[in-house]
C-alpha cells in the first residue's frame, strides 16, 4: 500500500500534560501522554510523535497496541483498515463530511440533495466492492450500463459526480494511492436548444396577461424584460425593489421549494429595471404591497414557491389561446438575452444583468445571435458621414484639436 498524504503529528499543552494531535483515517484524534511538560517530557513527545507519524505513512498504526485506554479504539476496531475498504464505508464517510458542510451552509440543499440521489445509484453498482479494485474499465462500463438503460448523458454525468467525489475523499485520506477517476471523463453534452419568443408574441403574452390574468402581467413582464430566473423573480421582496434608482437587488431565489441565497456570487446582483419593468412592479403593489413582504403571491396570500402551477393554469393555457408554439418558462430568459443582443444592447451589461460570470458564456451560448449583429452595417459609416462639418470640442473646433494631437497611429 503507497504512503498516504502526510499529516502532522503535533505535539501540544493541556495545562501540565502533553497530548498528540493527529488525524487517522479522516477523523482527528487527541491522545495524552504520560509525561508532563518538561524538557525531557518534550524529547520524548516529540519522538513519539514522528514514530506514530512514521506509522501512520506506512500503514502499520494500530490504535489499540499505542493507546489502549483510548475510547477511540473500538470505533478504529471496528472500521476496515484502508486495506479492505469498501466503496459504500468510503461513501459513507463522505457523505457525512457533505452533511456537515451543509449545515455549515457551505452547501447548498439542492447540490446535497443531487449528491445523495446519484450516491444511490453508484451504491447499487460499487457498493460491496473495495474501493481500491474498482478500475477505469469498471467505471466506464457502468457508464454504458446506464446509458443502455435509457438514461440521457447529462443525467449520467450528474451521477459521476459524486462517484468523482468520494475516490477524491478516498486518496486525500490514503485509501487509494491513485484516483481511478481522474482517467474517466463524462460524456459530451449539447446544450438544449435556444427557443426564444419573438417581439410580436412577447407582446401578444404581456397584453393576454394584462386583460386576462393581471396578476401575473408584472411577473412575466419581469422574466422579459430583466433576464431573471423564475426562481428569481418568485423570490422578489418588495424591500429589494429600488424605487430611486429603478432597479431590484436580488438577493434570494426558490430551489426545490425552499428560499435560499443564490449559488454563485455574481447570480447576487442589481437588475436595472427598464420603463416597462419598473411601471408593472409599480401597478402590482395594489396585488401584495400591504399584505406580504413577497411581491409575487398565491390566493392564499403565500409566495410561489415553484412554478409548478403557475405553468399549469395561467402558462400553458395561455400559450395554447394565443396559438404561440409551446417553451418553457425558462425560454423567458433566452428570449431576454437573446433580443437584448439584437437591440444592441452592451454584452457586458447583459451578462451582468443575467448573472453570468463573464461574457463569454453569453457568447458561447447565444453565438448566433452575436454573429448575427457582427454581419449589421458598421455604425462607424453613418456616425462619419452626420457630421460633414468640423464640430466644436469645449469651446474649440475639432479640427484645430486633433491638428495638436499626435496620431496614434503613427505613435
Amino acid at each position: 500500500m503507497a504512503q498516504q498524504k502526510r499529516k502532522d503529528v503535533a505535539v501540544r499543552r493541556d495545562k501540565d500534560r502533553l497530548l498528540l494531535d493527529f488525524y487517522y483515517q479522516g477523523v482527528r484524534c487527541r491522545e495524552y501522554l504520560s509525561v508532563k511538560i518538561s524538557k525531557d517530557g518534550l524529547r520524548y513527545a516529540e519522538r513519539q510523535a514522528k514514530q506514530l507519524e512514521q506509522q501512520i505513512l506506512d500503514n502499520q498504526f494500530n490504535y489499540a497496541d499505542w493507546f489502549p485506554s483510548s475510547k477511540k479504539c473500538s470505533y478504529f476496531m471496528s472500521k476496515p483498515t484502508n486495506s479492505d475498504m469498501t466503496f459504500e464505508d468510503v461513501a459513507d464517510e463522505w457523505l457525512k463530511q457533505i452533511e456537515r458542510l451543509h449545515r455549515a451552509e457551505e452547501l447548498k440543499f439542492s447540490t446535497l440533495k443531487s449528491y445523495k440521489a446519484g450516491l444511490q445509484c453508484n451504491l447499487r453498482y460499487f457498493e460491496r466492492r473495495e474501493i481500491r479494485h474498482i478500475s477505469k474499465d469498471m467505471i466506464d462500463e457502468y457508464k454504458y450500463e446506464l446509458l443502455e438503460s435509457s438514461l440521457s448523458k447529462k443525467t449520467i454525468n450528474n451521477r459521476l459526480t459524486p462517484l468523482r467525489q468520494v475516490f477524491e475523499f478516498a486518496y486525500e485520506h490514503g485509501y487509494i494511492d491513485h484516483n481511478e477517476m481522474d482517467r474517466v471523463r463524462n460524456f459530451t453534452v449539447e446544450l438544449p436548444d435556444i427557443e426564444p419568443f419573438n417581439q410580436l408574441e412577447v407582446n401578444a403574452i404581456l397584453e393576454y396577461l394584462e386583460k386576462n390574468e393581471p396578476k401575473f402581467h408584472a411577473m412575466f413582464t419581469v422574466l422579459f424584460h430583466t433576464g431573471m430566473r423564475i426562481g428569481e423573480v418568485l423570490a422578489m421582496k418588495w424591500k429589494n425593489f429600488d424605487v430611486i434608482f429603478r432597479s431590484y437587488h436580488v438577493k434570494e431565489h426558490f430551489t426545490e421549494k425552499r428560499l435560499t441565497t443564490p449559488k454563485t456570487k455574481t447570480s447576487k446582483r442589481a437588475v436595472q429595471l427598464t420603463d416597462e419593468a419598473f411601471s408593472a412592479l409599480k401597478n402590482h403593489r395594489q396585488y401584495s404591497f400591504l399584505g406580504s413582504e413577497f411581491i409575487f403571491c398565491n390566493q392564499y396570500g403565500d409566495p410561489w414557491v415553484s412554478s409548478e402551477n403557475i405553468m399549469r393554469y395561467v402558462w400553458d393555457p395561455m400559450l395554447k389561446k394565443l396559438g404561440i408554439a409551446y417553451r418553457i418558462i425558462y425560454q423567458c430568459r433566452h428570449t431576454h438575452a437573446s433580443l437584448s443582443i439584437l437591440a444592441g444592447d452592451n454584452i457586458q451589461d447583459i451578462a451582468k444583468r443575467m448573472g453570468h460570470k463573464n461574457v463569454g458564456t453569453l457568447i458561447t451560448r447565444y453565438a448566433k445571435y452575436t454573429e448575427a449583429v457582427k454581419f449589421q452595417q458598421p455604425k462607424i459609416g453613418s456616425f462619419l458621414s452626420s457630421q460633414k462639418q468640423p464640430t466644436q470640442s469645449n469651446g474649440h473646433m475639432l479640427s484645430e484639436y486633433c491638428q495638436n494631437q499626435e496620431s496614434p497611429i503613427t505613435n
